[in-house]
């Protein structure tokens, strides 16, 4: 089974940049969570 990669994501709220050419690997058999508001 293959990971997944994101890469180059980027966000914006008004002015505020909350993320900005981020990348991120996740590894086949990871456990990951996201938290967020």
């Amino acid at each position: 089974m293959a990971g997944v990669q994101v890469s180059d994501v980027s966000r914006s709220f008004g002015a505020h940049k909350a993320l900005d050419n981020v990348s991120i690997d996740f590894a086949d058999g990871g456990f990951y969570a996201l938290l967020g508001p």
